[in-house]
């Protein structure tokens, strides 16, 4: 009597995409028989369900109905620099045989523990996952971020990256200012804690100002911030990303931060227009024509016709982008246009948003080489007159 696992998941796995086991028995000839199933999550008992082989001896099951919906959003609320980012819950199964006349349970076999993050990736990008591109240990190791290295931002707005470490003791993120000609101004470090299996870190200006030597007047003097995770000793374990600095007085500027496909956030800043509009929609009856009035019926032109007695208003913002490249245009409407969770930051407070596009279409370069691009967001709230 065995039962033995065949695949497992990623011990780090988007929660929104398969999280599925395949396995076998070399039982399954026996009468009645079937698999259950018992679903572990934070090391409690979820749920048990039944399974039959499928091929041959095997079966599978995919769990992600269950952790799509336990898994935790991550928070953009940072009043440090570096975070756990908490959008992560830990999953295992067991799988039984069960079977004879009067079934019974039989053998079992108990899986090893997966972290589901809260992600939901294209099943394209699904289909060659592997998340040691993102697992913090080498130069080309990735942020879980879609942003290209020509994002431009006030220093002061927020900009989270995620990181996954799941391999080094003494991380640290280090953070170089630089001016328009390329060189250094100054540079700081700050620890990533060991026990988050995600981080999340915001690179506002202020945050880092309150943990590091960095001062305003040196953000002030910069054109530039490269970032980089380092182990203790000096050795780069990921790649180096790059954000510039918007510090014009010119535009109307709307900081939009959004939730990535990876589970952390992303942002843009619009900077060449902001328009506040809205839909008014009414609700009307039709009142006749001639009423009553006392004994007499008599016609009274304005006391009839269709009328309102309702009023709803649907609030709306449109921003435009100014000038971008294809990389920024591509990057915008690739992950903005398709997040469910969408804010405009002022720097302290987050007023979440819905995104009213139902298209888009990806620039590129080879006729025109600069794009602009015009998002419309809606307030989520929709606001109602009295009732007449």
């Amino acid at each position: 009597m065995a039962v033995s696992f065949i695949t497992s998941p990623y011990q780090i796995t988007p929660s929104d995409n398969p999280v599925r086991w395949t396995f076998a028995s070399n039982q399954t000839g026996q009468a009645n028989f079937s698999f259950i199933v018992e679903v572990y999550v934070n090391g409690v008992l979820d749920s048990r369900r039944e399974v039959f082989p499928e091929v041959g001896s095997r079966a599978h099951i995919d769990i992600s109905d269950i952790m799509m919906r336990v898994t935790p959003l991550p928070s953009t609320t940072h009043t440090t620099v570096v975070k756990n980012s908490g959008n992560y819950t830990p999953c295992y199964i067991k799988v039984r045989e069960r079977y004879g006349s009067t079934p019974a349970y039989q053998a079992d076999a108990t899986s090893s523990t997966v972290n589901c993050f809260k992600a939901s990736i294209t099943k394209k990008d699904f289909t060659v996952y592997n998340p040691s591109i993102y697992e913090i240990g080498q130069p080309i190791s990735l942020f879980m971020n879609y942003a290209p290295n020509t994002l431009r931002l006030n220093h002061d707005s927020n900009n989270i990256v995620t990181v996954f470490n799941v391999l080094l003791n003494d991380l640290t993120i280090v953070f170089t200012l630089y001016d328009s000609t390329g060189s250094s101004i100054t540079s700081a470090d700050i620890s990533i804690p060991d026990t988050n299996l995600i981080s999340q870190i915001n690179l506002r200006s202020s945050l880092l100002i309150a943990e590091t030597p960095i001062t305003l007047a040196l953000f002030n003097q910069a054109s530039y911030l490269e970032y980089y995770c380092e182990q203790y000793g000096g050795d780069q374990v990921s790649e180096i990303k790059r954000v510039y600095f918007d510090q014009s007085e010119c535009g109307i500027r709307t900081h939009c931060v959004w939730l990535n496909k990876l589970g952390s956030f992303d942002c843009y800043t619009f900077t060449h227009n902001k328009i506040v509009s809205a839909k008014i929609e009414s609700s009307t009856f039709e009142r006749q024509f001639g009423a009553w009035v006392g004994n007499l019926f008599s016609y009274n032109a304005n006391g009839s016709g269709v009328v309102d007695f309702l009023k709803q208003t649907k609030s709306m913002i449109q921003v435009v982008s100014g000038f971008i490249q294809q990389d920024m245009q591509n990057f915008l409407v690739q992950n903005m246009y398709t997040s469910p969770l969408v804010y405009v930051s002022d720097g302290s407070t987050y007023e979440q948003m819905r995104i009213e596009a139902t298209e888009y279409e990806l620039q590129n370069d080879d006729f025109e080489e600069d794009f602009t691009e015009v998002v419309t967001l809606a307030f989520p709230n929709i606001d109602y007159s009295q009732v007449l």
